[in-house]
């Protein structure tokens, strides 16, 4: 009795500290630097293709022959574009009952008063999605939508059932050997994915699609209501789709927090006051260059912030250039007649040698201001000296013909694109 006595007054003493915490922080260790894959959008794509064209050559077949030999695999189709469609787990969708999808078709009426909120588009969807609630995960209830298309594949199924030997009420994806067990969504979404020839048919489960949502939902910056209700049509509170479902973190603190790091550290942080991450840009090389500028550099970057614009190209409304702009609107003294003072003040002008671009100066530009050109920006006093580093053709230019050129190049895909 003494050694179990012993050994229950350790376990309570030195479990929590020499056991439990250690195997806790090894779990932990295991998951740094350990690479996270989701599934390929193009990959997603063509299983929506490839099920839309499954399940259009049974119902066809089905309305010219009227049997039911194919209602397994037409379960399964229909099952797994449910989950594809909704990013639904799989084990709540194969759980969906008849009595459910048939409550949900009897609906409501829908508030006036709401649907004057909506856009056109919105009250179209409205019109043509059905919303379906099932349980979810802890007792939670979910919704699940059905397009048109699914719609129709689900009443042929329904249509299906007496020839598979399969009552009309319980289980809406039930197996014809036993009605109260559902065909595995899992199994479902799987075989679909090995058999539509995608690059990595291993990477499509309805864990990974449901982190492809909330990922990719990241690139809309959803306001804070918007996403509650993303994280409540995904059947979790906000707390764990942000913990959670938020997977790439490292891709995102890379791309947006090194843009603000580089711009403090290099001294250029004030030009970009009052925006957000999306409108802090600079040329990807030119951020590689400035880290081993010299000080005369420096000063051309600080020139640059004051720099102004061309005023018909779209920038970021930032405080700085718009005093920037403001100050440079003023005429200089160089630009008058000082020998006529009694006749009203004129600003001479200077006539600019023209230059005619080669094919590879053009080239040069296109290759180094593809952001620019993309971004309808025009580049500043630093950005055309990096170029000119960059590309010998273009060093016995002066830097304000590239900068206009570059204006003019972003002028006439503006023209081209309206």
């Amino acid at each position: 009795m003494d050694k179990y006595e012993s050994f229950l007054k350790m376990y309570k003493i030195k479990w929590k500290s020499s056991i439990s915490s250690r195997a806790l922080h090894s779990l932990a260790n295991i998951k740094y630097n350990k690479p996270k894959y989701l599934p390929l959008v193009e990959d997603v794509v063509i299983l929506n293709k490839f099920l839309k064209k499954k399940a259009d050559a049974v119902v066809h077949t089905v309305e010219t022959e009227k049997h039911s030999a194919n209602y397994p695999d037409f379960a399964k189709v229909c099952l797994a574009q449910l989950i594809l469609f909704n990013r639904r787990r799989s084990g709540e969708a194969q759980r969906m009952t008849v009595e459910q999808y048939q409550m949900a078709k009897i609906g409501g009426k829908v508030d006036p008063v709401v649907k004057s909120i909506l856009t056109e588009l919105e009250k179209k969807l409205c019109e043509t999605h059905l919303r379906v609630e099932i349980r979810g995960k802890k007792g939670r209830k979910v919704p699940v939508l059905f397009t048109t298309d699914m719609q129709r594949n689900i009443e042929v199924l329904l249509k299906m059932r007496s020839g598979a030997g399969i009552s009309n009420g319980g289980l809406l994806f039930a197996t014809p050997g036993n009605q109260k067990k559902p065909y595995r969504g899992t199994d479902a979404l799987r075989k679909m994915a090995d058999s539509c020839g995608m690059k990595d048919p291993a990477l499509i489960t309805s864990t990974n699609l449901r982190k492809q949502l909330a990922t990719l939902a990241q690139i809309l910056n959803l306001k804070e209501n918007s996403q509650d209700l993303l994280a409540t049509f995904q059947g979790h509170d906000i707390r764990i789709h942000r913990e959670f479902y938020r997977l790439p973190e490292n891709v995102l603190q890379v791309a947006k927090m090194s843009k603000v790091l580089r711009c403090i550290n290099n001294g250029s942080i004030s030009k970009y006051s009052g925006c957000d991450f999306e409108d802090i840009t600079f040329n990807p090389d030119e951020a590689v260059e400035s880290d081993t500028d010299d000080d005369d550099d420096a000063a051309d970057q600080d020139e640059e912030i004051n720099t102004l614009d061309h005023p018909d190209v779209a920038h970021t409304q930032c405080d700085k250039e718009a005093v920037g702009k403001v100050a440079r609107k003023r005429p200089r003294r160089d630009d008058f007649i000082e020998d006529q003072k009694e006749e009203p003040k004129k600003k001479t002008k200077k006539t600019a040698d023209k230059h005619s671009w080669n094919h590879e100066e053009k080239q040069a530009l296109k290759s180094y201001f593809e952001n620019h050109l993309r971004l309808s920006k025009v580049p500043g006093k630093l950005d055309c000296i990096n170029a000119q580093r960059k590309h010998p053709c273009l060093l016995n230019l002066n830097w304000k013909k590239i900068k206009f050129a570059v204006y003019n190049m972003v002028k006439a895909r503006k023209n081209m694109l309206q």
